[in-house]
């Protein structure tokens, strides 16, 4: 995470992507993205930095991409720790 921070710093461009698992279908945002280390706490309580996207660009399929019957949680999420 502090690696992709550092990153965006230097290069503030950002594209995300999320899947519906269930329906297949895909949403992937692009736009610039700011990192701020001034996080009001009132708004954002133990949050010690801040990332905004500014949308540029918004597409989604409406096609199935793909279905997933057997999906879990990465091994790897906090959550799960």
């Amino acid at each position: 995470m502090f690696n992709t921070l550092g990153n965006l710093r230097i290069d503030s461009r950002l594209a995300l992507t999320d899947i519906d698992f269930v329906t297949g279908r895909t949403l992937h945002l692009t736009g610039n993205a700011t990192v701020s280390d001034n996080v009001d706490q009132n708004m954002h309580p133990g949050a010690n930095r801040l990332v905004t996207l500014e949308v540029e660009e918004v597409l989604v399929s409406y096609s199935p991409v793909g279905i997933w019957t057997d999906h879990q949680a990465s091994p790897y999420n906090p959550s799960l720790c």
